[in-house]
């Protein structure tokens, strides 16, 4: 999107999530390395999280996708996915492979130990690398619709094929591609329906009590269902994503920046593809000094995890290496200098 065409409380909203999933990751990690107990408050803040954190990323891409696409060709379709497989494909490839390397040079260190690559590539993606794999499997199936019965349409489609794969059938094993398409399709659907709809009602200081509620209602939900009924999951991530969009677009209603939000919204997606590099990489160098002190692990980790992927985008912007991060930035470029030369 052109910077003039920034739309600020979207893209804080992305950063709210990015810091929600790595933070999530960290304390997992951590864990699993027997540095932090896996303590029942830890347990319930990551399931709570998980109800709505990478929801919000493809909520932010359908209001994106709604706002900014329009189709009025079979042609128009095949060249707007036929960005999305390079804006997509080439750092979901990058990384993938990036992150099984590391995974196979130090399996002593990491958690979890590199598989087969091309079933992590093409059929059972690893984290978080899975969200740019389903997001383009959604752009795929997903019209840009034209009216707001459009949009209700679209969300009502979506909300079906979310609940009939929302329940488990062991007799009826369901592939992995299938399943998170049309898992996480209600969330892009919905992202797309706001950006159509426009509810008023829902962009309000007021918001953060749908948010309160989703809190409320989550801590029963761990207590006495385990956090295993499907329909109560759903309504919960709906009341906080709801709630953090609400308010997110009522305190950026001027659409004004501030300056430590425009910071880690300019890096968001660096950290996001990066941050389990980075801690998995201070994690396994601490262990090989015999440092296994909980706090110096923490501190570092957070610290190297967050900052790690910024220092690393700037130097591939120096090196001309960013378009593994941004490679549509690079063809515009190429398209631009043929038009000039033409």
């Amino acid at each position: 999107m052109n910077e003039n065409k920034r739309v600020i409380w979207i893209d804080n909203v992305k950063v709210i999530a990015m810091i929600l999933v790595v933070l999530c990751h960290f304390s997992q990690s951590m864990a699993e390395s027997a540095l932090i107990s896996k303590s029942s408050a830890l347990v319930f803040v990551n399931e709570f999280c998980y109800l709505f954190h990478i929801q919000l990323f493809f909520i932010c891409s359908g209001w994106l996708f709604q706002k900014y696409t329009s189709y009025t060709s079979l042609g128009d379709y095949a060249k707007n996915i036929s960005k999305k497989l390079v804006a997509l494909g080439v750092p979901y490839l990058f990384f993938v492979l990036l992150s099984h390397l590391f995974k196979t040079l130090f399996s002593s260190y990491v958690n979890n130990q590199s598989g087969n690559l091309l079933k992590e590539l093409f059929v059972s993606p690893m984290p978080p690398y899975w969200f740019l794999y389903v997001l383009f499997l959604i752009f795929l199936i997903t019209p840009a619709v034209k009216t707001k019965t459009q949009s209700c349409v679209l969300l009502g489609v979506s909300v079906a094929a979310c609940v009939a794969i929302g329940f488990p059938n062991e007799q009826f094993k369901i592939l992995y591609a299938v399943e998170h398409t049309l898992t996480y399709w209600i969330w892009f659907a919905f992202g797309a329906f706001i950006a159509k709809a426009e509810p008023k009602k829902l962009s309000s200081p007021y918001s953060i009590i749908l948010f309160a509620a989703a809190f409320a209602a989550e801590i029963f939900n761990f207590k006495y269902l385990n956090g295993d009924n499907f329909l109560v999951n759903l309504a919960i991530s709906f009341l906080a994503c709801g709630g953090i969009l609400g308010f997110m677009s009522w305190v950026y209603r001027a659409n004004k920046q501030t300056p430590i939000m425009g910071f880690f919204a300019k890096y968001t997606m660096p950290i996001f593809l990066m941050h389990t590099i980075f801690a998995a990489g201070i994690r396994s160098v601490l262990f090989k000094l015999g440092i296994t002190n909980s706090a110096i692990h923490i501190v570092l980790g957070l610290i190297i995890t967050f900052i790690g992927p910024i220092i690393a985008t700037v130097l591939m912007e120096k090196l001309h290496l960013d378009f593994l991060l941004y490679p549509l930035k690079y063809t515009e470029k190429i398209k631009n200098k043929k038009k000039q030369t033409t």
